[in-house]
């Protein structure tokens, strides 16, 4: 065979596509892995499948396909609480119970008032 050509390895097949897309792939695992939405011990996968397919004329002939997948962590669940009830014959829902009646320290502080109440705080305050 000529000098020219190069067994097909890892590194040469399809140009050299295989090896990019395992980089590719990489980077997503590492994203995944660095990213704070996803759990720091789940298993991470990258998979990389090689077919051949004899060639119909000539059998010395091989069409290769390369096909990479990554299984990467997903996204940590959130909780939260729904109540749900019909308003207006309609179904609805609100993450706050609508049935609760509003409490105090969720509305706004009112304007505080000092009231002096003898005469010496007064005097205390300069108002004679």
């Amino acid at each position: 065979m000529s000098e020219d050509y190069r067994r097909v390895s890892l590194d040469t097949i399809a140009g050299g596509a295989a090896g990019e897309r395992f980089q590719e792939a990489m980077e997503e695992i590492i994203e995944n892995l660095l990213d704070p939405n996803t759990d720091d011990d789940s298993i991470r996968k990258i998979k990389m499948t090689f077919k051949f397919k004899p060639g119909k004329d000539d059998a010395g002939k091989l069409h290769v396909s390369i096909e990479t997948r990554t299984e990467l962590a997903p996204p940590i669940g959130v909780e939260s609480v729904v109540w749900v009830g019909k308003e207006k014959g309609a179904a609805v829902g609100y993450e706050q119970n609508f049935k609760q009646q509003s409490l105090p320290f969720n509305q706004e502080e009112p304007e505080k008032k000092i009231t002096l109440i003898n005469q010496e705080a007064r005097n205390a305050q300069g108002n004679d």
